[in-house]
């Protein structure tokens, strides 16, 4: 069973960390060398993260038995009716757990407290997590392409009811 605990400034250093060991290694099949640096510059530094924070993100670090297993981050869109998840990494030890499962159940479980009706994310066509995300009840809203300074997110706008 997985401990959710929702983070503040103090504590991001644990995201920066779990970043760290994710970013790279989701990304280095899908996306050149020079993007995967450029964009862990401009969302996964401590000044990025706290800024987001400050922008109104909430993040989410999630463990087990004590260990830190991953994070998640959300926020509320649309007059509160859509929670939008930016990021969602699962440190390579603790994959092939079923530990994605229980975290979306948390992130639905947050969702209808707020009161939202549905959860949307974005993830990039290539990445084998589409498959993950298909499988626990999301489906492909729209596929789009989001420049992004000199790069383009090749994405998928995925779904899920809550």
């Amino acid at each position: 069973m997985l401990q959710f605990d929702e983070i503040n400034s103090a504590d991001m250093g644990r995201v920066v960390s779990i970043s760290k060991e994710t970013w790279f290694i989701t990304y280095s099949t899908i996306i050149s060398t020079e993007q995967i640096a450029f964009m862990y510059e401009k969302m996964y530094t401590l000044e990025a993260l706290n800024e987001q924070l400050q922008k109104g993100d909430h993040f989410v670090v999630f463990s087990m038995d004590g260990v830190d297993a991953g994070f998640f981050s959300y926020s509320l869109k649309d007059n509160l009716s859509l929670l939008k998840i930016p990021k969602l990494y699962i440190l390579p030890s603790f994959q092939g757990r079923k530990i994605g499962r229980e975290v979306i159940g948390q992130i639905k479980k947050i969702g209808k407290t707020q009161g939202v009706s549905f959860i949307e994310l974005n993830v990039n066509r290539n990445n084998p997590a589409v498959n993950f995300y298909l499988k626990t009840g999301f489906w492909i809203k729209e596929t789009v392409d989001i420049p992004y300074f000199d790069f383009v997110l090749n994405d998928y706008v995925m779904v899920q009811n809550i």
